[in-house]
């Protein structure tokens, strides 16, 4: 456990500093810039992945891909109603702008990135080391889970965007939407044994939520918009209503963690 946390710290350095490394060929398109970053890191990861013995859980298959969608889709309901209409307005309004296929090409690009490179770290090399100390009884495998959530919650807040109580309050809310979002992928992860296919899901979900702001309005940030606080109202709407989408699955995945897993020590100690 020990050297799967060591590991754990060393990957999540070097994935920052390749991340902002990214940013630097690409200074007129930050989302290829981004997404080149999130490419590099997500070779390192697989790599420490590898070398701590995660290998028995980095596949995909069809009946993984199943089970992760079947209990993890109302996750994709609460950025696909928002794009949707985003999309209709265009397409019956001004249309769709002439860098709409391009950018959306690199927004997959970067989604599909982003999907691997949290994963194989969040649920892949942070979920295992946790499993490999606690999950030898049942309350440890559940703690694991919730300590790999909140720590995958509070990696997409950054710390110096949190600079009131409006602010920390937003920041409060994102943490818990997204680690709700954690806990959902690690049932699935754990049950099927697969990373491939959460990495897939989470893909998706990212390119519903990223397509209408990327490739139709041209936002040319990532993040920009988890804390705001000109828009204090709005976000705390948005966020309720995520958390709020989020709350069944997240009870039937610790349910399920609860009844299905007494133990689990993960793929590093299988």
């Amino acid at each position: 456990m020990a050297t799967a946390i060591a590991a754990n710290i060393t990957v999540t350095l070097a994935t920052a500093v390749l991340l902002i490394m990214g940013l630097a060929p690409f200074p007129d398109n930050p989302i290829l810039g981004a997404a080149a970053g999130r490419i590099a890191a997500s070779v390192v990861i697989l790599l420490v992945l590898v070398l701590l013995g995660g290998r028995s859980w980095m596949g995909i298959s069809g009946k993984g891909l199943a089970y992760t969608f079947r209990h993890a889709w109302p996750l994709l309901l609460v950025g696909t109603v928002p794009s949707g209409i985003t999309f209709y307005q265009a397409l019956t309004g001004s249309g769709l702008p002439e860098s709409f296929f391009s950018s959306l090409a690199v927004t997959a690009l970067l989604c599909i990135a982003i999907g691997v490179m949290e994963e194989y770290l969040f649920r892949g090399i942070q979920l295992n080391a946790l499993l490999a100390g606690l999950g030898g009884w049942r309350w440890g495998v559940i703690v694991s889970v919730i300590i790999s959530a909140i720590m995958f919650g509070r990696t997409h807040v950054a710390q110096e965007s949190v600079t009131g109580n409006v602010a920390a309050i937003q920041a409060a809310l994102k943490i818990i939407q997204t680690a709700m979002f954690g806990v959902v992928l690690s049932e699935t992860v754990m049950h099927t044994r697969e990373l491939g296919s959460a990495a897939v899901f989470h893909a998706l979900n990212d390119f519903i939520m990223m397509s209408a702001s990327v490739a139709l309005q041209g936002n040319q940030t990532v993040g920009s918009s988890y804390i705001n606080v000109d828009q204090a109202s709005n976000v705390y709407l948005a966020y309720g209503i995520m958390i709020a989408v989020y709350l069944l699955p997240t009870i039937l995945a610790f349910l399920t963690i609860w009844k299905g897993h007494q133990t689990c020590r993960g793929a590093f100690m299988e």
